[in-house]
């Protein structure tokens, strides 16, 4: 009579027992679920992180190109009037010398 009991007291245990690995499996496969969203999002954002650097070295040698056009045309100017004025100072001196 006694193992009876003891039988019936472990199959109820038992029970409440095998419920309890069946809450953890669930909570593994959330936590499985939310560590593979994480990794997912990580992944995106790496990839995100990698575009944008890719974009923003892409902008910055456009950027460099159009720069170093604007101040060799800006330098070519500067040039240019430089020859202009230069042309002038020699055209006044030699309406000075005439004059004198």
């Amino acid at each position: 009579m006694e193992r009876s009991n003891d039988y019936a007291e472990e199959g109820h245990l038992g029970k409440a027992r095998a419920s309890e690995p069946a809450v953890g499996v669930l909570e593994e496969a959330e936590m499985l679920r939310i560590t593979d969203t994480i990794q997912s999002l990580t992944s995106d954002l790496h990839e995100t992180t990698i575009s944008l650097a890719q974009d923003l070295i892409n902008t910055s040698v456009i950027l460099d190109a159009k720069i170093e056009h604007a101040v060799e045309d800006l330098l070519r100017e500067m040039a240019t009037m430089a020859v202009m004025l230069g042309e002038e100072q020699v055209k006044m001196e030699m309406a000075l010398h005439s004059m004198t």
